[in-house]
């Protein structure tokens, strides 16, 4: 939609595709997730909701990553929790392409958690428990590498969690400043 011209802006808040795409899972978007808003110059408020996991048939984890840490979503999902590696890839993906935006870019960080699996425990395939699944020294991987892509101010951190109200306030007010004045809402 972003690259036939069919969007004024755009709230990415959901980027759990790049995840997929850096491990081989099972929802990768592609090599393009993250770009049709940078080339169309549109302004975007990305967001990386959902980076904390990776998806896998329940069944069909490959055997270089039976070792790591899970979370069982449902009857078909296996969640694998994105180590410290993976983030550090992450921040790069998600820096690079952001940096070759042609329209103002914005990144909210919810320092209060990427997913709604901050609460949950972590387990090995067997279904041992292992830990939690909030890390928040892994997380902030993702974080520290994406700050050296893009410059000061593009990055704002709030300590609220991604699913809380007054972060989707944060992800709407900053789009509004963003926008361009001739497609701003009207005040009430």
């Amino acid at each position: 939609m972003a690259a036939a011209g069919e969007l004024a802006a755009v709230i990415d808040l959901t980027t759990s595709e790049l995840t997929d795409l850096v491990t081989g899972g099972v929802y990768s978007a592609g090599e393009t997730r993250l770009t049709a808003a940078s080339a169309a110059g549109l302004p975007q408020v990305a967001v990386p909701g959902c980076l904390d996991f990776t998806n896998w048939w329940v069944g069909q984890v490959p055997d270089k990553y039976r070792q790591r840490e899970f979370y069982q979503y449902n009857v078909e999902i296996m969640l694998m929790r994105t180590n410290a590696e993976e983030f550090s890839t992450l921040g790069k993906l998600f820096g690079e392409r952001l940096r070759a935006a042609k329209g103002p870019v914005s990144v909210l960080i919810p320092g209060g958690g990427m997913s709604q699996l901050v609460g949950r425990k972590t387990c090995d395939l067997a279904g041992n428990e292992l830990g939690a699944w909030a890390q928040p020294d892994i997380d902030r991987v993702f974080v520290e590498t994406l700050k050296r892509y893009l410059p000061p101010g593009a990055i704002k951190e709030l300590p609220h969690h991604i699913n809380d109200e007054p972060f989707a306030d944060a992800c709407v007010t900053e789009m509004i400043e963003m926008m361009p004045a001739r497609l701003k809402p009207a005040r009430r």
